[in-house]
Parts: C-alpha cells; sequence; structure tokens
C-alpha cells in the first residue's frame, strides 16, 4: 500500500515525465496482474476504492493535460478490469478494442475532432441512462470542462 501510494501521488504532482510514467504503469500492472477475480472485497476497497479511485478523480481536475491523460488512462484500465464493479460497470459502454472508437482513447487524443467525437459519445451514453450522475460528476465532468474550454479557444 505505501509503494501504491507513492505511486499516485508521483503521477499527480512529479514534474519529471519519465517518473510520472513509471508510476502510471506500476499502478496500471498492478491492476492489470490482479484482476478482477482475485481480489475479494476488502482487498477491491483498500486498494481500488481508497487509494486509486481517489488518485484519479484528483488527477482528472488537474490543470496540466499530461497528468489528466495519465489519469484518464488508470480509469479506463480500471473500467477493463472490473467490469463487474461500480462504477466501472457504468463506463465500459465507453470502452472500444478500436482504439478509434474508445472513448477514453479519444478523450485523451491530440487531435481536436476525436475529442468532439469523444464528447459525442459520453452525450449518447449519457442520454440512454448508462451513466449516473454521481459517476458523471466525479470522472467526467472534470475533464469534460476543461475540454470545452480548449475547444473553445479553437473556435469550435
Amino acid at each position: 500500500l505505501p509503494l501504491l501510494n507513492n505511486a499516485t501521488f508521483t503521477m499527480l504532482h512529479s514534474e519529471e515525465m519519465v517518473l510520472r510514467d513509471a508510476a502510471a504503469d506500476f499502478v496500471s500492472k498492478l491492476v492489470t496482474k490482479t484482476g478482477d477475480d482475485s481480489w475479494n472485497s476488502s482487498q477491491f476497497r483498500t486498494v481500488v476504492s481508497e487509494t486509486v479511485v481517489p488518485a484519479i478523480k484528483t488527477g482528472l481536475r488537474a490543470t496540466a493535460d499530461t497528468v489528466r491523460h495519465e489519469h484518464l488512462s488508470l480509469l479506463a484500465c480500471l473500467t477493463r478490469h472490473f467490469p463487474s464493479r461500480p462504477p466501472f460497470r457504468e463506463m465500459l459502454a465507453l470502452l472500444s478494442d478500436n482504439p478509434d472508437a474508445d472513448t477514453f482513447e479519444n478523450m485523451r487524443h491530440i487531435q481536436v475532432h476525436r475529442r468532439i467525437r469523444a464528447l459525442r459519445d459520453l452525450t449518447g451514453v449519457v442520454r440512454d441512462g448508462r451513466l449516473s450522475p454521481s459517476t458523471l460528476t466525479a470522472f467526467f465532468l472534470p475533464h469534460v470542462s476543461h475540454l470545452v474550454t480548449v475547444l473553445k479557444d479553437h473556435n469550435l
């Protein structure tokens, strides 16, 4: 748990891209190697719900694009590896095996039209009622508000 706390702190506060990437890789591998089946509810609550998810929520509010993108990647990783657990179950509709259709990838993409596509996909999921208001406000609203600011700056 101390290593995980250190990694989530480094992802949020390090200005060095190498350190931030290594920390994100550590957290992703921890999630990937263990997967949903090997976690009991106590372990899941301690590691994911009480450590990683709060770090993601904080990271998605960061001002630096690179920090937000790392945390968005980690959110996609958690969604892939914990599909039966709330709140990740709701976010499955945003994932795709095709990187061009994956909403998480499109939100991080450098091309503006891909970010707009991600916003449209997210809008569709919200309209269909597949994403709860709490999940929307906790995970997506901070990132989307920044995207809207960027798009406004591009006059789109």
